[in-house]
């Protein structure tokens, strides 16, 4: 058996497992295990007809397909090459300029190069998402800005740490750091509404954190951390 087959087979076996132990987990999970390999093994397992045949599948449930979310892409590597499930080069495409993205379990998928310069499917958190928990941050400070200091620390702690439990995984640090500073912006924000003395928010920011530190970004799902 193919040694890309035995790791994807290996994950999807994980997967199996986690949904019988935890089956609210399962699903979010996913995120975590999407990676070139999974997604190669699957272009080649999928039926090149699937548009016609997923909307037929799904009204059988009484389900139907999202027009403007449901499609097909080209989502092969920059410098893709067409070869045989062998390995062996065919003449073909390669060299493309603007590989296609999409976005995914709260994630935008794309393609990125690793350190040592080869390419890679990388994630990063979608904007959109990006901007609502954001959002919702701003909403809970205005709520609760007149609560004691150390009250809004442990919500805001606990907030933060659920966002990184999410959307920490390898390659997504650069959003983690965005969302952290955000947060401390809008924190501060707030709090400086109810503090009389002319401050400008950076300094403001600055004496909550010193008193009241809130988690710094870090990546909890890493490819190249097993548990």
């Amino acid at each position: 058996m193919p040694s890309n087959l035995n790791s994807v087979l290996t994950k999807q076996q994980r997967i199996a497992e986690l949904a019988q132990r935890l089956p609210e987990l399962a699903f979010t999970s996913l995120a975590y295990h999407i990676d070139l390999q999974w997604l190669e093994e699957a272009y080649h397992r999928t039926r090149k007809d699937v548009m016609n045949v997923i909307p037929k599948r799904f009204e059988k449930y009484g389900l139907t397909v999202h027009p403007d979310k449901t499609k097909l892409i080209d989502f092969r590597s920059p410098n893709y090459s067409e070869r045989s499930r062998d390995g062996q080069l065919n003449d073909g495409k390669k060299d493309k300029e603007c590989p296609e993205t999409f976005e995914l379990l709260g994630f935008t998928h794309y393609w990125g190069k690793t350190r040592n310069g080869k390419w890679a499917v990388q994630r990063k958190t979608m904007k959109s998402r990006l901007a609502r928990s954001l959002q919702k941050i701003e909403q809970w400070c205005r709520r609760n800005r007149h609560k004691p200091m150390r009250e809004q620390w442990k919500g805001l702690c606990a907030k933060v740490q659920g966002h990184y439990g999410y959307y920490g995984i390898t390659g997504n640090a650069c959003a983690l750091g965005d969302f952290y500073r955000q947060v401390c912006r809008i924190w501060g924000r707030w709090l400086i509404r109810r503090n009389h003395r002319r401050q400008t928010i950076w300094a403001m920011i600055q004496h909550i954190l010193s008193r009241f530190p809130l988690p710094t970004p870090k990546v909890v799902k890493s490819v190249f951390r097993r548990k």
